[in-house]
């Protein structure tokens, strides 16, 4: 029998050329009677080599920290309700995936401000009655803003500051009294008690005045006299912000705001707060 080229095979064996030539005219090689059974293999498995592998649990997602924002939302909800900037109504809804493709993120994040509460929920939202339904009974979906960026980063950058400047919330104040003529040794030991409370987180209010019955003295009318006062004042301010343990170290506090001259000038107030950490 000759032997067919394998180029007029391949053309013989395609999937059309089967269709049309029906079982009939099948090589006897590749009918199904031809085809020998596969010699079956009884394999036996014990039940602790097979055991599936135990597959770790994924960890749960973590909740957001603050209030939601851009995809977080979409994610959530579908719809959201808008505040108006100007008069603080609502508006809505609105498609929150819409909102997000139109929007500018370079300068504007939507953020939510209220979650939505669909327990409470009375009426079902259809976009084609959005102008007969009252927003505000759309409660099934989240208030949003659309927040600026640069204004949202100058409120914080504000809240900061004050922050910074105030006490520290709950903290205590001690006042520490003190004379013009106050001795080295006296003034050594006050402040260094003040420095201990307020390295425990104490405001130090530090008040100068003039001794009972001594004479009265008015800021500006000798400068001798003022020289003298204002080195007894940057004394005071050198020691409670000098480490006690390290001198030629960084300051550990600041003095609050200037010096409170009362009294007509009799009287210096000063107020210290430490370095937070």
């Amino acid at each position: 029998m000759s032997t067919l080229a394998p180029r007029a095979v391949r053309a013989a064996l395609t999937p059309a050329s089967l269709r049309k030539a029906g079982p009939s005219v099948l090589p006897a090689a590749l009918t199904r009677a031809s085809i020998a059974p596969l010699a079956t293999r009884h394999l036996s498995f014990t039940p602790h080599r097979c055991a599936a592998p135990v597959k770790p649990s994924k960890p749960e997602p973590s909740a957001p920290e603050g209030p939601l924002r851009d995809e977080q939302i979409s994610d959530a909800s579908d719809y959201v309700r808008l505040v108006d900037p100007k008069s603080g109504s609502l508006a809505g809804p609105f498609h929150t995936r819409t909102i997000l493709a139109k929007l500018d993120r370079t300068k504007f994040f939507l953020q939510q401000v209220a979650p939505p509460q669909p327990h409470r929920a009375t009426i079902e939202y259809s976009p084609q009655d959005a102008d007969k339904v009252d927003v505000s009974a759309l409660v099934q979906f989240p208030i949003c803003k659309l927040i600026d960026k640069k204004d949202e980063f100058d409120k914080q950058r504000a809240i900061k500051r004050r922050t910074s400047s105030s006490p520290a919330a709950g903290s205590v104040s001690k006042e520490v009294q003190l004379t013009w003529s106050v001795t080295p040794n006296d003034l050594t030991h006050k402040l260094s008690k003040a420095r201990k409370e307020m390295l425990r987180g104490a405001r130090i209010n530090v008040v100068v005045t003039t001794k009972a019955g001594g004479r009265k003295y008015i800021k500006g009318l000798d400068p001798k006299l003022d020289a003298q006062r204002q080195e007894l004042l940057q004394s005071i301010e050198t020691f409670l912000c000098t480490s006690e343990d390290d001198p030629q170290a960084a300051p550990i506090a600041r003095r609050l705001q200037d010096v409170d001259w009362q009294r007509g000038g009799s009287a210096a107030v000063m107020s210290f707060e430490c370095f937070r950490k």
